[in-house]
């Protein structure tokens, strides 16, 4: 029963590492440097990095990042 879980975990893993790369190569805003630390987080956390990534770093749609981060009193 272990054994399948630690299959089905690794399995996660790979799935959100790789879709955490795809996504910071092709709508990341953050640096090189972010990017790699999200890598790493994501290779270390499986899954739990992958949400936290979603939650924290991601573009929510073309242009958002900008609108979130635009500053009303400039």
């Amino acid at each position: 029963m272990l054994q399948g879980a630690m299959i089905v975990w690794f399995i996660l893993t790979a799935a959100s590492l790789a879709f955490v790369i795809w996504d910071s190569i092709f709508n990341g805003v953050t640096s090189w440097v972010q990017k790699l630390a999200w890598i790493l987080v994501v290779a270390y956390t499986g899954p739990i990095g992958c949400f936290l990534y979603l939650m924290t770093c991601r573009r929510p749609f073309p242009g958002g990042h900008d609108a979130f981060t635009h500053k009303p009193w400039k």
